[in-house]
């Protein structure tokens, strides 16, 4: 598990993975949710617009 400000991703481990990792959102009021599944995400998309998490892709 890696964390970054609100965010958190989890690489899958075992002998049958996939490609990808878990995205997990923070909020106040309602905690740690899913949000997705991937080998990368967009900052944009996510609506980050400032800082460099690990987990972004570069347009």
């Amino acid at each position: 598990m890696s964390c970054w400000r609100n965010w958190a991703t989890a690489e899958p481990e075992g002998p049958t993975v996939g490609d990808g990792a878990y995205l997990f959102h923070h909020r106040a009021g309602t905690g740690w949710r899913y949000h997705s599944r991937g080998s990368g995400f967009y900052c944009e998309d996510l609506g980050i617009t400032s800082g460099n998490p690990p987990f972004c892709e570069m347009d």
